[in-house]
């Protein structure tokens, strides 16, 4: 299991083909900008 927090960390998916890195991109884009960059994976809110 690859645990992803933001954008910053997308280098840990370089290995998958390039529709999955730009699907997980969106996503963490998403979760970005709904509840900031620099939240940490263990923030409740």
């Amino acid at each position: 299991m690859i645990e992803l927090v933001n954008v910053k960390e997308l280098k840990k998916v370089s290995m998958f083909p390039n529709e999955v890195q730009n699907n997980i991109k969106d996503i963490l884009t998403i979760l970005d900008e709904a509840y900031g960059e620099d939240r940490s994976k263990n923030d409740d809110g």
